[in-house]
């Protein structure tokens, strides 16, 4: 296997303490041809003292002036590397030893249409030092229709050709969530997503902020409301099934007038569908039966 350049782009703010495990895992790899590219988003002495310690020239360092966001990390990253390959790695979790080698292996074997390719991961409770598998997305069936039907994969699992970021873009630096889920869809558009079936990525739980805003469900449901109307709005199926998706998380969180009007809009969308009329049906206020017979007269009974 010829050994091409990868440039690990390893996002980080105020998390010093957890950096060293990160970069650690990445120098213990089994294939060794890689650079690193630590972003620190901000002024942070604390995480610069600890990149200083550590003895390897393919280490490198950028300091944003001031905290820009995770997105605007990674693209710093990428625009300031140029290897064949692009991997992302947070700076709360880690690598098992032969995740690059497998993924360049595949990478070098791929067609031109490939573009990325994840491994799935090990979730760690570092509190309780248990361990679980997690399958980002499976890899026996269609990638694509999986991430625009919500699903996601994780960052730090990808091994990214550098083409991809040439033609589609880089992470939309005003999403403060989601960025992940909503670059992986225009990826999706034009290249295949290859998986290397072990968990190879190690996921931790750690108490405390990571690189991104705290978790908010709210904020996060807010965020992929804008992102799946702007991106599905030309797909009215997509858009009504994501909608319908939103507003049972909306609903199961007792907001109900929040969750009712988005399955309703998932209706109007997709009315013959069984499952939203059921739902619409099932959830609505009373009186929705001579809702649903108004609108099917209007649009459907000539």
């Amino acid at each position: 296997m010829e050994q091409n350049s990868v440039s690990v782009i390893i996002p980080t703010y105020r998390r010093a303490h957890l950096i060293n495990r990160a970069i650690q895992s990445v120098l213990n790899q089994t294939y060794r041809d890689f650079k690193i590219m630590v972003v620190i988003d901000g002024p942070d002495n604390d995480t610069i003292k600890v990149l200083k310690s550590i003895a390897d020239d393919r280490i490198r360092y950028i300091i944003h002036e001031k905290n820009m966001g995770i997105s605007a990390a990674r693209n710093t990253g990428i625009q300031s590397t140029d290897s064949k390959y692009v991997a992302f790695l947070d700076d709360d979790d880690e690598w098992a030893p032969q995740k690059l080698y497998k993924q360049v292996k595949v990478a070098d074997d791929s067609s031109e249409d490939t573009g990325v390719i994840y491994t799935d991961v090990l979730i760690c409770e570092d509190n309780s030092n248990t361990c679980a598998y997690f399958e980002c997305i499976d890899g026996k069936k269609d990638t694509r229709r999986q991430i625009v039907r919500g699903r996601c994969i994780t960052p730090s699992t990808v091994l990214v050709k550098r083409e991809c970021f040439r033609k589609i873009g880089l992470f939309d630096t005003e999403l403060e969530r989601c960025e992940d889920w909503e670059f992986w869809l225009r990826v999706s558009e034009k290249y295949k997503f290859v998986k290397v079936c072990e968990p190879l990525t190690i996921f931790h739980e750690t108490s405390g902020q990571r690189l991104g805003p705290s978790e908010n469900i709210e904020e996060f449901l807010e965020v992929k409301e804008v992102i799946v109307t702007k991106y599905f709005k030309r797909q009215k199926k997509l858009l009504a099934y994501n909608l319908f998706g939103l507003g049972v998380e909306w609903y199961d969180m007792k907001e109900h007038r929040r969750g009712r009007q988005l399955m309703l809009k998932s209706f109007k969308l997709d009315p013959f569908n069984p499952k939203y009329v059921v739902a619409v049906a099932t959830y609505a206020w009373p009186g929705i039966f001579h809702i649903l017979e108004s609108f099917y007269r209007k649009h459907f009974i000539h």
